[in-house]
């Protein structure tokens, strides 16, 4: 969208917006008080009702899927979409943000809005971080705009094709569904034990009738909170396998402090033309702004073994274990002759070691590694990385309506969205110089492998283990850091979409059936331009971090103080921005530009994408009694233009332009379905579901731009700059992922109070993507001292190259069972007990191809290991709910379990999993009338941490990010 056409389409929406509240404001101004007094919410004081809803909308639904009301959101300690979808089975939210539906990865499911696309132009929803994804942020979408939700999992023509996981589709109110004018607000107070910080927020909802066949219906939602996080990376030594307790090579204790306020306007205004006709406009406005720092602090070459640059013994340093009242295990050898055991002549020989009379090792293949060591070499770096201004804008209009008579249904709806993703960062990395490291020692304690304590001090002699006094730790002597590097990065991105659609239902075509048939345009227009400068300090009378002292914040109190230790935290950049500023003017030279592997994928990022997806469907419905049939076909056809936009590339002085480049791609999809309904019984008491369906997932959009980087690291190789080394290459080539799907279920509905089901699925997935590495002949620039700019000179080089491909098959197949239950058959006072059990059984293998570089095309050679955990899915999904409820008084506990996730699939070396992780909420609340209730919402009520990273075994962790409760505190009523 161009700047004009972006300008007048916020101001539209902002001018809607105004309608809305302006109406609301006199329809109460003329609203009779006595009319006020009439209007009640029954589901404040039925507080089971949601349960019920649920229930009848699972029942008559003529798909299978898992379905939640209003209601039922209010009743949890749930803030945003992704909080209520980790209530329902089969359902799993990754980081927060990412859902994740039957073990599929975010971008294989699709969200929808009032059945329509909003766009997101961020590129850090995915768990690649950095890719510009098709994921959608479910933890954008306040809980309060929601009116219900559905995860359909068996599609059917008449739905979006791509959607291998499931859809979850998103309806926001209605005013022509009210007979009553209706008001609901909340307003709170949030606190989070991590860091003690604080935050507030409110909503209103209302909807009023304003005559017989208008109505409005808005809701505005507002969030303000400070939140801290807490992260400790790792890196082991040893084999994890081999040995108790691993030895630590790097430690790296992480504290972020941000800001998140989040402005949410959602709207329906309804005319009700005819008695045929109905018609609405919609406005979604979604503004958020994050600020951010994060402190981290790096101790590595805490091993002396393998590789480094200090051996294991001798006369170049020292190390040994202790045991937890600080005793050597093993035995020091006094070279020196000084009498003082630790000194800086002197050898230690661990316990298990064989050693010469010197103490030199000969063998340490049994040295057993304890959880207590110190050791003589210690490097500290700190990196401070500020991101502020971040802003995310969303704009979108839907208008359209539908005219129903008693021979067929025409809807027709048209949106027009437009989301923008902007942010700023700064980001300073502090070292300590060679020499430093010699006079300095440290301890750490291991006994808690996820918590290790660390404690370090100076030396008196170069080599020694003999403290100075009064002792003095490393990480305050601030003097000793100098600043060595500084990143300036922003990213722009924008995306624009139109969708349309038109929908036509025949009733009684013949006997017992009706037909229904459709067509949708989808057009998405995508851009992204990052900018990134890397500079390295090359002048003199460097900037020390001692200097930075002066815009320290609180101490780093990571993990309830245990890292307090390691020095100052959350800081501000400003008095480095000042130096970095004062210095390139005073002198360019102090500063060297230096690209580097980032720059590379980020320059991979700078592109155009038009993409237009024209579809349309036939079906037909069929009831025969008991039996309900629903089959029919979906045509999508794809086109896409794809542009690398290298010529926008920010290089380096002298570096020789980049041509734009530009490729285009197409494909068409059939999609067949099939769904049978059985429902049989006392009052359809038993319901037996089956779907065959096929669907398709499209690739991301960063993954189709015809980037290579080899262009970009050419053109500053002739500028003189290092070689950047990160050859990343674009597959436009790249096409739909596609699966059939095979779903049965069986339903009992026993009572309008209970329901259980049991069902089984099965995907079968082809060329899915996947990252694959190769290695290829390609020109490179050579840098001669006599280079000539306007004639560069090349050669023939084989480099690894890394891209994205279509790949071989997934299998996928799981159970999901579900139970709800309102216990009011046990007597007084225990019928106000209820349950919601949900359970989800997913398993799965794949094949990966092998593949290699053709011509400048992508071609598949082979295939390799069957039977690999896929990404991104956990075996075990279960998430339960204990309710009760009576009089005034309700309570709700909430657990959640994900078993563990393979995050990482085809990277052999990196292979990482998340541990499995529980989650237990409470949601307390008290009826003070009919109108109003407080409520007390604890968040993490047994603060499990929010993820734990391991390579091989949960004892041995590469990285942990903390968490305590949540208390949410306030007022929710109506009048």
């Amino acid at each position: 969208m161009n700047p004009k056409m972006n300008y007048y389409f916020k101001r539209v929406t902002q001018i809607l917006a105004f309608v809305f509240i302006l109406s609301y404001l006199q329809v109460n101004t003329v609203a009779q008080v006595e009319e006020d007094e009439i209007y009640e919410l029954e589901a404040f004081e039925v507080y089971t009702s949601s349960q019920i809803s649920a229930i009848e909308a699972k029942r008559s639904s003529d798909l299978i899927g898992s379905f939640l009301g209003t209601d039922a959101i209010g009743d949890l300690p749930d803030d945003t979409l992704a909080d209520a979808l980790t209530r329902l089975p089969g359902v799993n939210v990754v980081n927060g943000e990412e859902v994740s539906v039957r073990g599929l990865e975010g971008k294989l499911n699709s969200v929808r809005i009032n059945g329509m696309d909003i766009p997101q132009a961020q590129s850090t929803i995915s768990t690649s971080v950095g890719t510009d994804t098709r994921n959608f942020d479910v933890s954008s979408v306040p809980a309060e705009i929601v009116e219900s939700i559905s995860v359909i999992k068996s599609i059917t023509p008449d739905l979006d094709g791509d959607s291998i996981g499931g859809i979850v589709d998103v309806q926001t109110a209605s005013a022509l569904a009210l007979d009553e004018r209706l008001i609901r607000y909340k307003a709170e107070y949030r606190y989070d034990e991590m860091g003690d910080e604080s935050g507030y927020g409110f909503s209103l909802n209302y909807g009023e009738p304003i005559s017989e066949n208008v109505g409005v219906y808005f809701t505005v939602a507002y969030r303000n909170e400070d939140r801290r996080s807490w992260q400790t990376e790792h890196r082991q030594v040893e084999d994890p396998g081999t040995v108790p307790i691993p030895e630590l090579e790097r430690l790296d204790p992480r504290e972020t402090f941000g800001n998140d306020e989040r402005f949410v306007f959602t709207g329906s205004l309804d005319w009700q033309v005819s008695k045929d006709t109905r018609l609405f406009a919609k406005p979604y406005v979604k503004i958020r702004k994050r600020d951010s720092m994060r402190h981290r602090v790096r101790v590595r070459d805490l091993d002396e073994r393998e590789g480094n640059s200090r051996p294991f013994n001798g006369s170049e340093g020292v190390w040994w274990f202790e045991d937890g009242n600080g005793n050597p295990l093993g035995t020091w050898v006094d070279l020196d002759g000084d009498g003082v055991l630790g000194s800086a002549g002197d050898n230690f020989v661990p316990e298990g070691a064989i050693a010469d009379e010197t103490g030199v090792i000969l063998d340490d293949d049994n040295i057993v590694i304890t959880p207590f060591k110190q050791s003589a070499d210690m490097r500290i770096q700190r990196r401070l990385r500020e991101r502020p201004d971040r802003e995310n804008e969303t704009y979108a209009l839907q208008i359209g309506g539908e005219t129903q008579t008693d021979s067929y249904l025409l809807e027709y709806a048209l949106q027009l969205s437009h989301d923008t993703h902007s942010f700023s960062e700064i980001r300073s990395n502090w070292s300590q110089g060679s020499s430093d490291t010699d006079f300095q020692r440290f301890f750490y304690d291991a006994t808690d492998p996820y918590y290790v304590k660390l404690d370090a001090f100076v030396v008196t002699q170069d080599e020694g283990h003999i403290p100075v006094d009064p002792r003095v730790n490393p990480f305050m002597a601030h003097e000793r850091l100098d600043l060595s590097s500084i990143r300036f990065r922003r990213e722009e991105n924008e995306h624009t979409a139109w969708v349309g659609q038109v929908d036509f239902t025949k009733y009684d075509v013949m006997e017992n059936w009706e037909i229904k048939a459709g067509l949708k345009i989808r057009a998405n227009d995508r851009g992204s331009r990052p900018q990134l400068r890397d500079f390295s300090w090359e002048g003199d009378n460097n900037y020390t971090y001692d200097q930075q002292s002066a815009y320290f914040g609180p101490n780093m109190g990571t993990h309830d103080g245990l890292y307090s230790n390691i020095g100052p935290g959350l800081t501000s950049n400003d008095g480095m921005q000042a130096f970095f500023d004062e210095t390139m003017v005073a002198d360019s030279s102090n500063w060297e530009r230096s690209p580097g592997t980032e720059f590379a994928r980020l320059a991979a990022r700078f592109y155009d994408v038009e993409e237009r997806i024209t579809s349309a469907y036939a079906m037909a419905k069929g009831s025969f009694g008991p039996l309900t049939i629903i089959g029919g076909v979906r045509f999508e056809q794809t086109d896409q233009e794809l542009t690398w936009k290298a010529s926008e590339v920010p290089l380096i002085d002298g570096a020789i332009p980049i041509d734009d480049v530009t490729t285009e791609n197409d494909y068409i999809n059939y999609f067949p379905s099939l769904v049978g309904i059985y429902r049989f019984g006392d009052e359809n008491q038993y319901v037996l579901r089956g779907a065959i369906s096929t669907s398709i997932a499209r690739p991301d959009y960063d993954d189709l731009i015809p980037f290579d980087t080899v262009a970009v690291d050419n053109a500053l190789v002739l500028a003189g700059d290092d070689d950047i080394e990160a050859n990343l290459v674009g597959n436009p080539d790249l096409t739909e992922q596609t699966a059939v799907n095979y779903d049965i279920s069986f339903e009992w509905y026993p009572n309008n109070n209970t329901s259980m089901s049991v069902g089984a699925f099965y995907k079968d997935l082809e060329d899915f993507l996947m990252p694959a590495t190769t290695v290829r002949t390609v020109m490179v620039a050579i840098d001669p001292e006599d280079r000539d700019p306007e004639d560069p000179e090349f050669e023939e080089s084989e480099i690894r190259s890394s891209f994205v491909v279509n790949g071989g098959e997934r299998k996928i197949q799981g159970l999901e069972f579900s139970w709800n239950q309102t216990l009011n058959m046990l007597p007084d006072p225990l019928d106000g007990l209820g349950f919601v059990l949900n359970y989800t059984f997913i398993d799965g293998e794949q094949t990966e191809p092998i593949v290699e570089v053709v011509q400048g095309r992508v071609v598949e050679t082979g295939e390799v290991r069957e039977g690999q955990t896929l990404q991104g899915q956990p075996e075990h999904i279960i998430n339960a709910q204990l309710f009760y409820e009576k009089g005034p008084f309700n309570l709700r506990l909430a657990y959640t379990w994900v078993d563990e996730i393979k995050n990482d699939v085809f990277d052999v070396d990196f292979e990482t999993f998340q541990e499995a992780r529980g989650q237990l909420d409470m949601s307390v609340q008290y009826h003070l009338n009919d109108d109003i209730r407080l409520f007390v919402d604890v968040v993490n009520l047994t603060e499990e941490e929010k993820t734990r990273i391991f390579q091989t075994t949960t004892a041995f962790p590469e990285s942990v990010v903390n968490a305590k409760r949540r208390w949410v505190v306030g007022l929710r009523g109506s009048f």
